[in-house]
């Protein structure tokens, strides 16, 4: 009767360290795909950030398309979130990563007409002008993988734009 007691008994204890090797295996795929959820909603929040702030600062435009980058600029910089040494700035996009970049920023015309390149309230009310503002950022993802899955190389960031049109505000005067 003692022999398959202790046969039980080992059976027990070989299953503690095949859970525990199980585990060894399983925990860091689980932790990557963590990460991997963590970053995917990182890309789309600031996603969402950059949208709003191409909307606020189209919308800018659209009253005063004369208006300098550096207004714009501002508006990138509350609909972000941020201040100081990561604000928005006002050129190409560069290598550096988490600083939006406003890229574009002119009055455009839609329908065939004078161009918009001078503020002129005189436009007829049937014109088409339009304001457009695109933010670009290069995403630094938590997980190095990401970047290389996307292209960029191993920790590579991930570029990211946002494009907005706006109507602008035909004889807005500025008061």
């Amino acid at each position: 009767m003692l022999r398959p007691m202790f046969l039980i008994r080992r059976l027990k204890r070989a299953s503690r360290g095949q859970s525990l090797v199980e585990t060894a295996f399983v925990l860091p795929i689980l932790v990557i795909m963590l990460l991997f959820a963590i970053d995917l909603g990182r890309v789309f929040f600031t996603t969402i950030d950059m949208r709003n702030a191409a909307h606020e600062a189209t919308m800018v435009g659209g009253t005063d398309p004369e208006v300098a980058c550096a207004d714009l600029k501002a508006a990138v910089d509350r609909e972000m979130h941020r201040t100081g040494a990561d604000g928005a700035v006002c050129t190409a996009l560069g290598a550096s990563t988490n600083i939006a970049y406003i890229t574009e920023h002119a009055c455009e015309r839609g329908d065939p007409g004078k161009g918009c390149t001078t503020w002129d309230p005189n436009y007829p009310p049937e014109a088409d002008l339009r304001y457009a503002v695109k933010v670009e950022m290069r995403f630094q993802p938590v997980v190095p993988l990401v970047g290389f899955l996307t292209g960029n190389g191993m920790g590579g960031s991930i570029p990211l734009a946002a494009e907005n049109r706006s109507p602008v505000l035909v004889g807005y005067d500025g008061g």
